[in-house]
């Protein structure tokens, strides 16, 4: 499996800013680039396949972490921005699986040095499990297919897992203040959430 990433020494032999990583990303504003995931996260194939991937056993540390590095990789807001609406994203995925009514994980146990090994056993059946539902007729036929293949390929690179280790170190440290969060524009429906993403699995307009 091969993943969208560069390698040692390509950018001195590509031509400059030829992949959306090596240009300024589209989204500087924690705010923006929020609304951008739960934007994309609301489509009802979206939820179908968040749910389907916390159901296959995918943390929802682990999923927010992939979906935080391809966002990095595809150009679409930094790795810091990812770090800062980490905790929010989380938190709105985690109220859809709630809603969803889902067995889920929240995290990998980090409690003894041997989970480590078994992380790596999990997240290996995890990805097999995903890439197999793609190939599956039908199987994904309500869901992104693009979300689900996505995540596979990014659950266990090193920039994932770096990206999930900074993140956890950033949770444990005392933060300053939080980054402040922008009304919904007028006239825009409010969930529980206050963010957008948990309106409701029966109530979810198709996009």
């Amino acid at each position: 499996m091969t993943f969208n990433v560069a390698i040692p020494g390509q950018s001195l032999t590509d031509e400059p800013k030829n992949f959306p990583w090596e240009r300024p990303p589209e989204i500087a504003d924690p705010d923006e680039a929020v609304r951008h995931h739960l934007t994309y996260l609301s489509k009802e194939e979206a939820v179908e396949s968040t749910l389907f991937v916390l159901e296959s056993g995918l943390p929802i540390t682990t999923f927010v972490s992939t979906l935080m590095t391809n966002a990095v990789g595809n150009g679409i807001h930094s790795i810091d921005v990812g770090l800062l609406i980490a905790p929010t994203i989380h938190e709105a995925i985690k109220a859809t699986a709630d809603e969803g009514g889902i067995n889920y994980k929240e995290e990998f146990s980090r409690d003894v040095e041997k989970d480590e090994m078994r992380k790596e056993r999990e997240t290996t059946l995890i990805r097999k499990a995903l890439m197999d539902s793609l190939k599956e007729e039908g199987s994904s036929e309500d869901m992104d297919e693009g979300l689900i293949d996505e995540t596979a390929e990014a659950l266990g690179s090193p920039d994932a897992e770096q990206f999930e280790d900074a993140s956890m170190q950033s949770d444990e440290e005392p933060m300053a203040e939080e980054a402040p969060m922008e009304a919904a524009p007028e006239g825009e429906p409010v969930s529980a959430l206050s963010t957008g993403l948990g309106q409701g699995l029966m109530s979810r307009e198709a996009q």
